[in-house]
């Protein structure tokens, strides 16, 4: 029994020290708390006045601070200011921002990256754009805008974008440095759009490269429509396919690349004439192609390579097209409803599936271009719709109706970048001369 009563009565004594030790662990996390404030300054606060009120940190020093509501009612804190003056300064700016309602959008701005915008715009891309606009944007931020992601969106004036331009201006290529600069301004516009932002786009003054005075690049080619006869007959005696029916329907309807690779048989209209414009071929990397058949199982890559997101808005369309391309694809469709080779897309290898862009212009337009002007560089596809803009014109047609044609968003972009008449001086001879006889 007298060794049980030891035992209890030591354990009662345990118990008591545990106690007596958890007290004086408490005792010291408090006293290293209160340690703590003032090594830090911990700050003393006096009554407000005129809605400023002073802070006194434990080592004597004072500042100044005050407290307001947004316009969206979340509370802002502010206690860095020397005087009383200075506080009452800032806190009229804010109170003019709050009346302008402008001060949620700096408070959120105060804590955003570049990052962040470029995140947006990213997400828009890949829910909007063709694939390889996205993996252009991709690469241009990726590349050319390292510098820039980091920075707070209030940090980013145009003193930073002039120091970004003078570094890159020489750094890369002229068209690269161009086309960071339409991206920038594209992304901080989608910032503005969907609220992230107001604050006004700090690029605004860079100017872009002139690629034509700078880097004395070729003049634009442009074939007259004789030239351009030549061009697809050649390519029907060279392959008698579907070769010259691509290179005619970019010449006579202005389709671009991927737009005549997508078209369909249902998109044409052959008693009114017309072609409704509704998707493209569009170019995927075996690296990305990889990625999409993976996140989404159920596609095939007939699915991924043709798509309904055009270059714009304003090029899905139904345009009026030429009799002459009406005859040639009416004559191409009774030629392979009769090898029973018919498939939804017009221009498709032997099993239906969408022809690879890259590989038809390396393959067969680069082959007709060095028969017909013993030069494969002699022009590039894309020229062809160049050419049909620059006929029209030279032919009468007003130039509204060619922008509706080539389904351009501006007119300026129809007159300034694909009508060029100085290729083909001769026709412009001629028109002069008709017009003054």
């Amino acid at each position: 029994m007298s060794d049980s009563a030891e035992v209890i009565t030591l354990l009662k004594q345990l118990s008591k020290m545990q106690e007596e030790l958890e007290s004086k662990e408490q005792t010291i996390k408090i006293l290293s708390e209160e340690k703590r404030k003032l090594e830090c300054g911990f700050q003393s606060k006096a009554a407000k006045k005129d809605g400023i009120y002073s802070v006194t940190r434990a080592n004597g020093n004072v500042m100044y601070g005050f407290s307001m509501y947004d316009e969206n009612g979340k509370k802002i804190k502010a206690e860095r200011f020397k005087t009383r003056t200075e506080a009452i300064a800032a806190k009229r700016r804010l109170e003019a921002m709050k009346d302008e309602r402008k001060l949620s959008f700096y408070q959120k701005n105060k804590k955003q990256c570049f990052q962040d915008f470029c995140n947006a715009y990213l997400e828009k891309a890949e829910s909007e754009y063709a694939i390889n606009t996205l993996e252009a944007a991709i690469g241009l931020i990726n590349n050319h805008m390292n510098e820039l992601v980091g920075i707070k969106i209030t940090k980013l004036t145009k003193q930073v974008a002039q120091e970004w331009a003078n570094k890159n201006r020489a750094k890369i290529k002229p068209s690269a440095y161009n086309n960071t600069l339409k991206l920038l301004k594209a992304i901080w516009n989608n910032a503005i759009r969907i609220e992230m932002t107001d604050i006004p786009y700090p690029f605004k003054y860079i100017k872009p490269i002139n690629i034509k005075k700078e880097c004395k690049t070729r003049e634009p080619v442009r074939i007259n429509l004789e030239q351009a006869e030549n061009l697809i007959d050649t390519a029907k005696k060279m392959y008698n396919d579907y070769t010259y029916c691509i290179i005619a329907t970019s010449i006579y309807a202005g389709l671009r690349e991927g737009e005549c690779m997508g078209l369909m048989w249902k998109d044409i209209d052959f008693e009114n004439e017309t072609i409704s414009v509704n998707q493209q071929v569009q170019k995927v990397t075996k690296k990305r192609m990889k990625i999409l058949l993976e996140k989404f199982p159920n596609l095939t890559e007939k699915d991924i390579l043709i798509t309904d997101r055009l270059k714009t808005e304003a090029s899905k369309d139904t345009i009026v097209v030429p009799h002459k391309i009406i005859e040639i694809l009416k004559d191409y469709k009774n030629k392979l409803i009769s090898h029973k080779q018919l498939h939804e897309l017009c221009f498709c290898k032997k099993d239906g599936s969408p022809l690879v862009a890259r590989d038809f212009v390396r393959y067969r337009f680069k082959r007709v271009l060095k028969q017909v002007f013993r030069d494969e560089k002699y022009m590039d596809f894309h020229e062809l719709r160049g050419s049909c803009a620059t006929i029209l014109y030279l032919a009468g047609v007003p130039v509204k109706i060619i922008q509706g044609i080539l389904r351009h968003g501006k007119m300026s972009i129809t007159e300034d970048v694909y009508i060029q008449i100085k290729k083909i001086s001769q026709q412009v001879t001629e028109t002069i001369n008709k017009a003054f006889a």
